[in-house]
């Protein structure tokens, strides 16, 4: 039985830009470990999995790293999306998910999708951060299961070199660095991962979540534009309203094919 997919570029400023994702329409039922073997048969930080759904006019989504299942991630949603847009489904997708129901709406601009908001706590661990990540922070929070790190300046962001064995011993599931930036980016951002098996993520649309509450009440902006600095490098719009977040960005369809096994 064959089953479609397409590798997508998800908050893409160009091709080969932004986060690939692995997006894999489901043809029949199919075990977990086989969705967690094709994840690690692409390799890619996300793998998302499209089922039917449920619930009449939405389409159950799962995301798979090379590693584990995850609750939610922001790329591999969009790239979900773009591929159901390009496919012929018309605005807006429900998506069924573990993180609840997800929107998604195709824009002039690209695509926006509606999200959870994660809330900024502060941060209670004793770590030493000067050792993992070889600077001081500014300051330290808790961004629901990640640790948000603020620098000083965008060039401390960018000119990282984090010793991914340190960020290994750290509870939660990864390390959201950040500072503000300069037009056209109100912030820049990388994203660390190597207990999910990724030691960096290259635009990481769930860790916005979390960035544009905080740098929206930091800017006193109601919308925040921002750059994840990663080697390919990706930029996310978001607006933080209540408890939800609208993430925003563009989407490039790169290759496409069918899984025979």
């Amino acid at each position: 039985m064959a089953h479609s997919f397409a590798i997508i570029d998800a908050f893409a400023t160009g091709p080969f830009s932004g986060n690939p994702a692995a997006v894999v329409r489901v043809n029949g039922g199919v075990p977990d470990a086989w969705c967690q073997a094709i994840a690690r048969e692409f390799n890619l930080s996300e793998t998302a999995f499209l089922f039917p759904g449920e619930v009449a006019g939405e389409i159950a989504l799962r995301w798979f790293t090379p590693t584990v299942e995850v609750e939610l991630c922001g790329h591999a949603t969009l790239a979900a999306a773009s591929f159901l847009f390009h496919d012929g489904m018309a605005s807006p997708i429900r998506f069924a998910t573990l993180s609840g129901c997800l929107t998604a709406v195709q824009t002039a601009d690209g695509i926006a999708l509606d999200f959870p908001a994660t809330e900024i706590l502060p941060h209670g661990e004793p770590i030493e951060w000067e050792v993992g990540l070889g600077v001081e922070p500014e300051a330290i929070y808790r961004a629901g299961a990640d640790h948000l790190v603020v620098l000083k300046s965008a060039q401390a962001v960018i000119g990282l070199s984090p010793d991914f064995d340190f960020l290994k011993t750290l509870s939660g599931r990864g390390v959201i660095v950040t500072a503000e930036g300069a037009a056209p980016y109100h912030c820049v951002s990388r994203f660390f991962a190597p207990n999910y098996g990724i030691n960096e993520d290259p635009v990481t649309g769930s860790a916005h979540c979390a960035l544009a509450v905080y740098w929206q009440r930091r800017l006193g902006r109601s919308e925040i534009h921002g750059y994840q600095a990663s080697q390919r490098g990706g930029a996310v719009m978001a607006s933080a309203t209540g408890d939800r977040v609208c993430l925003s960005g563009k989407a490039i369809r790169v290759a496409e094919g069918v899984i025979l096994v």
